[in-house]
């Protein structure tokens, strides 16, 4: 049976068992529905698996929350901590753990992947991936439901999941990083934006960032200067790919126009609008603004793109929510991978959605480099959460705060499942490449050993 010489542990590059032999692991992923198979099913396809070579599965999505008709863990009230784990699911989970331990399989227990916590509303990230890492109410949920998942004792082994060697491994949760998408809480809904300003500001002060040292390193804000570098909207150019279909005409002069689209293309970049080329220094720091709106509540992405070449982001990328009223918006750019033979410049794109978007007074002129207003303050906690514009020594500053805030969440629940549970089984926080390099910093010093998987063969 799966887990008969012991538990798992990592030793320099492997995997060794309670004898010390070494143990290799091959295996698949099921999802969702197939993690909950009918009770006659189950031992048929653990044996199956078995004769197929699999010593491992990897039980994915065991919280998804698709509606009728696929099982789930999580109560339809989406709070275990009052209703408990779904008593059909957890059966017939019970029952397939069972099996796969009869017939040698181990399994690799996931528990965040697919539940969107309690209070998640959009646009904050499927899943509630990033959330879960720093809302204190999202953290007590996914201890509530990784004790009322790992104590059980399932009624066929007579043995709690954590106590079980035949679960050797615990993902605390699937893809998920703040640093791999760190621009998204900047128009977070309340109380999400203000709870991560809360402790952006607190580290500030904490690493010896006080009002004085920012003023320093940050600068403080004057104002924009320079003259007008956008050309006007009416001649920006249309771009149609895929067999998109999009018009634009000027509506009140070259400084408004109204853009149409009737026809998707065939990905998300096919109906956009570019400014050309423009004269972008990397050097210094630029105010981007415009105004807009949708009578069909279309959302536009605004970014910086070199104009050839790689085609790379300039360091200006923004997802914005239109509506049927006129609506500012303002941004501070500070370009970056500016190649002067490929040239810069601005894009619009309707995400490849059909509708109407009105433009208006789009402006790009040499800014102030400084960040600070007037009255902002780690002690008074007025800091903002940067935008993707903002400088690099800021950026710097917030992602070395969003790797802490990483760490500490995986931390936090390692040191729950290993001690107040009492679970043996290897942790791993979330796969490696989530997070580039600071990600493989978070799993190097958090982790009991190191996540990178990929699907050769994936259903979408």
């Amino acid at each position: 049976t799966a887990g008969a010489n012991g538990w798992l542990r990592a030793e320099g590059e492997r995997f060794v068992d309670e004898r010390g032999d070494t143990v290799r692991l091959f295996g698949t992923n099921l999802t969702a529905a197939a993690c909950f198979p009918d009770p006659a099913q189950a031992g048929p396809l653990a044996r199956h698996l078995a004769r197929l070579g699999c010593n491992i599965v990897r039980l994915h999505f065991l919280d998804n929350q698709w509606g009728p008709g696929v099982p789930s863990l999580v109560p339809p009230s989406n709070n275990p901590g009052r209703d408990g784990l779904q008593a059909d699911a957890l059966a017939r989970l019970d029952r397939f753990l069972a099996e796969l331990k009869a017939a040698g399989v181990r399994v690799n227990l996931n528990l965040h992947v697919g539940r969107h916590y309690p209070g998640w509303q959009e646009p904050l990230p499927q899943f509630s991936k990033g959330t879960g890492q720093f809302l204190p109410g999202d953290i007590a949920e996914l201890k509530t439901y990784a004790r009322l998942l790992l104590e059980h004792v399932n009624p066929h082994t007579g043995i709690a999941l954590k106590d079980d060697p035949a679960i050797p491994i615990l993902e605390i949760s699937n893809e998920d990083s703040l640093v791999n998408d760190p621009w998204w809480a900047t128009t977070a809904p309340e109380p999400v934006a203000s709870e991560l300003r809360r402790q952006w500001n607190k580290w500030l002060l904490d690493n010896q960032r006080d009002a004085a040292a920012l003023r320093r390193d940050w600068g403080e804000y004057t104002g924009a200067t320079g003259p007008e570098l956008a050309p006007p909207l009416a001649n920006w150019m249309v771009e149609r790919h895929g067999g998109s279909a999009s018009t634009l005409v000027a509506a009140e002069g070259a400084s408004t126009v109204r853009w149409q689209a009737t026809q998707p293309g065939q990905a998300a970049w096919h109906i956009q609008l570019n400014s050309g080329k423009l004269p972008v220094d990397p050097s210094k720091c630029y105010r981007v603004a415009f105004r807009a709106r949708s009578e069909t509540g279309n959302r536009i992405t605004l970014s910086a793109t070199q104009a050839g070449g790689a085609w790379e982001n300039l360091g200006l990328g923004e997802e914005l929510g239109l509506t049927g009223g006129w609506q500012e918006f303002s941004f501070r750019w500070f370009p970056s991978r500016v190649d002067p033979a490929a040239g810069s410049r601005f894009v619009l794109s309707l995400a490849n959605k059909t509708g109407l978007v009105d433009l208006a007074a789009f402006s790009c002129r040499e800014d102030s480099p400084g960040y600070l207003l007037a009255g902002q303050t780690p002690e008074a906690g007025t800091i903002p959460l940067p935008a993707a514009g903002a400088p690099a020594v800021v950026r710097r500053d917030y992602l070395a705060f969003l790797a802490e805030v990483e760490i500490k969440f995986a931390r936090t629940i390692r040191g729950f499942l290993k001690e107040e549970l009492g679970c043996k089984a290897l942790v791993a926080d979330t796969q490696v490449m989530f997070g580039g390099v600071l990600g493989a910093r978070r799993e190097g010093v958090v982790s009991d050993f190191i996540d990178n998987h990929g699907y050769w063969h994936h259903p979408s």
